[in-house]
């Protein structure tokens, strides 16, 4: 056989492809129902091109309907979804007796994955609730193609589409051991664990959390996360220090404000959460390994802006 040079995938801004979300992705998504359809697991059929409901000045992007006759509700945005999106769009599938809702976005954070799986749990199977996030890849100069995956689902979706994405059992089976090893070293999990993808530990500090996960499965994360108006404040103390915090670790770590209290200081890698139970090794090696560094580093940062705080 003889050798071949591979391209690259690259991603493709979602702006240059549909510059508007209602006027270029919504058009585009729902002519292309049956790849959404296939990422679902549903056999999709437009039943309105949106439906304006319970909430007046607010309209649906799509809805469709399953081979089964249950309404599906869609909504999308190319950026990142929002709450009051998410609000608006429950208010319509109740108003149309959605038996599916489902929401295509760019990136759904953390706290949206939380929401989407506790409205999962208190549904019960009644109504079943779904993200995906939408990219965009090329080739070299190949046309781009779009990608969607699901990264919020129903546990029963997941037992029927085991190989589709990474499982929850998958990464149950990846935490079990890191859990376990942090433990030897005093970091013990904060809670039980609100989302397959990632694990919170305790830091000492109220509101503050280390936090070691997966990003779509595709990249590995540690960060120290900070919630609440006073955490935020300690946590923008912190960064205020700068570099001296900073040349004090070995990796690159960024600073991110996901909301005016919500802060996080993050370093991430390349990983994949879907490859031999082999290579899961060398990922938990380095959680470890940074997760302590970073707890080493911040913690006599944090008493001392702490007590400073308090005098």
């Amino acid at each position: 056989m003889t050798a071949r040079n591979l391209g690259s995938l690259e991603e493709v801004d979602l702006r240059e492809i549909w510059p508007n979300a209602a006027s270029d992705f919504t058009p585009w998504l729902r002519e292309n129902l049956g790849l959404l359809g296939e990422t679902l697991g549903l056999n999709l059929t437009l039943a309105a091109r949106g439906f304006r409901g319970v909430l007046s000045g607010y309209s649906l992007s799509i809805l469709a309907e399953e081979a089964k006759g249950g309404k599906v509700a869609i909504d999308d945005q190319i950026g990142w979804i929002d709450y009051v999106h998410l609000g608006e769009t429950l208010m319509q599938a109740a108003g149309c007796d959605a038996k599916h809702v489902v929401w295509v976005a760019r990136h759904f954070d953390a706290g949206h994955r939380i929401f989407i799986d506790w409205l999962n749990r208190l549904a019960s199977g009644k109504v079943w609730f779904y993200g995906i996030e939408i990219r965009a890849v090329k080739i070299g100069d190949s046309l781009p193609a779009p990608d969607l995956r699901v990264v919020v689902a129903p546990e029963e979706w997941w037992r029927t589409f085991p190989d589709t994405v990474a499982s929850p059992t998958r990464y149950r089976e990846f935490f079990g051991p890191l859990i376990a090893e942090l433990q030897k070293r005093g970091i013990t999990e904060e809670e039980e664990p609100r989302l397959d993808f990632l694990r919170s530990f305790h830091s000492g500090f109220e509101n503050v959390a280390y936090m070691a996960g997966f990003d779509n499965g595709e990249e590995a994360f540690v960060c120290c996360y900070f919630e609440g108006p006073e955490a935020c404040t300690v946590a923008r103390a912190l960064q205020e220090q700068g570099q001296e915090t900073e040349r004090s670790l070995t990796r690159e770590w960024e600073w991110t404000h996901l909301s005016d209290e919500e802060i996080q200081i993050q370093t991430e890698m390349e990983a994949y959460i879907d490859i031999p139970e082999e290579g899961h090794d060398a990922i938990r090696a380095w959680m470890v390994i940074n997760l302590l560094e970073l707890k080493g580093v911040l913690t006599p940062r944090l008493e001392k802006i702490l007590s400073e705080m308090d005098t």
